[in-house]
């Protein structure tokens, strides 16, 4: 998830969101995001975005909790 900043600061740990998504979030102007995984026959695991806000709990250096989701 890259960044506004002169390093390639990477996001915090992501928290899986049961079934098929996880939650991720990375200070640095980009926000957050919820990735959902669907497996495919084929063994490929493709990703699509279902949910980002730039300007939403952007961590830095803590992690994210999920609370009654």
């Amino acid at each position: 998830m890259p960044g506004h900043s002169s390093t390639d600061a990477n996001v915090s740990q992501a928290v899986p969101l049961p079934p098929n998504r996880v939650f991720v979030s990375k200070g640095y102007g980009r926000g957050a995001a919820v990735i959902e995984l669907t497996p495919t026959g084929d063994g490929s695991l493709p990703a699509r975005t279902v949910w980002r806000k730039a300007k939403v709990l952007r961590t830095k250096s803590t992690n994210v909790t999920v609370l009654d989701r």
